[in-house]
């Protein structure tokens, strides 16, 4: 078997000036993963797969971690105190 026997033979493409509505619009409308982006003389400059928005949509743990303080409660001691004391 050949890749040209199961290639996607219709290319859906973005430019870079594409907002991420367009790119999300284009991944829906065609059932497809990823879209290629290119430049006006259609080279490839890259490519935008749902994983790269859904990345960029998601908080990274490090930003979301910086809201929570940890608090160490030993047997014996009060909870309320510690968290009141924050």
């Amino acid at each position: 078997m050949l890749v040209k026997d199961f290639m996607i033979r219709e290319v859906f493409v973005a430019r870079p000036d594409f907002t991420l509505k367009e790119i999300l619009r284009i991944l829906i409308e065609n059932k497809v993963g990823r879209v290629p982006v290119v430049d006006e003389q259609d080279k490839l400059l890259g490519m935008v797969t749902d994983g790269d928005i859904l990345r960029y949509l998601t908080p990274a743990e490090e930003a979301i971690m910086g809201y929570f303080t940890y608090i160490t409660v030993l047997p014996g001691e009060e909870l309320d105190e510690k968290v009141t004391s924050k």
